[in-house]
């Protein structure tokens, strides 16, 4: 993923000693920058499958949490529900309606933040919300601000459209931040984008 356009000059936290596994027995640890990702645990994915009128409605739910380190300590939690609507036929499953929800938090001694996502609108959209009820906008992205297969990342936008920072969620990962941020959201909002980057290995 390329940095948009608008945070060309930005400060640039590059993902390392990240494993290219996951599950239950992997050690999902890794780097961002100064930070440190630790002690990831995924729960155990749920499905439940309903057949209603030649009709099957899917609802899943994941989770994991994990543990973030700066100059604070974070507790990093997040919870993806999905439901889909299936048509069935001899010859080949339609999906019908599609759903899906990402809610993530970051939690210190001090403060809590989040962020919400879905896809009633795709791409995927949602807001972060950081220290002092700071609203940011997130929505889904990749090379030059499109979606591609195989290659996504989020763009973290102002209320004005430009953009505050960014993550390229490929391996091995990379956060784009402008270097005028508050000092008191860059770690929070780090966090934050560190469970996008979690989450993406799903």
């Amino acid at each position: 993923m390329a940095a948009p356009t608008d945070l060309v000059g930005a400060e640039v936290l590059d993902v390392n000693n990240r494993s290219r596994a996951t599950g239950l027995l992997v050690d999902e640890s890794f780097n961002v920058g100064p930070y440190q990702v630790r002690k990831v645990k995924r729960g155990f994915n749920t499905t439940q499958s309903t057949d209603v009128g030649g009709l099957t409605q899917e609802h899943g739910h994941q989770s994991f949490r994990f543990q973030f380190i700066g100059e604070q300590i974070w507790e990093g939690r997040c919870e993806r529900n999905a439901s889909e609507t299936l048509l069935k036929s001899k010859r080949a499953v339609f999906v019908a309606d599609s759903l899906a929800q990402l809610d993530c938090s970051c939690t210190s001694a001090s403060q809590s933040v989040r962020l919400k996502l879905d896809n009633n609108s795709y791409p995927m959209r949602g807001s972060m919300v950081l220290s002092g009820g700071v609203q940011y906008y997130l929505r889904q992205a990749g090379f030059a601000g499109h979606v591609r297969s195989g290659t996504m990342g989020y763009r973290v936008d102002y209320a004005d459209g430009h953009a505050a920072a960014a993550a390229d969620l490929d391996y091995p990962g990379r956060i784009w931040r402008q270097p005028n941020l508050p000092k008191e959201q860059q770690e929070p909002q780090a966090c934050l984008l560190s469970a996008l980057m979690i989450h993406r290995l799903q």
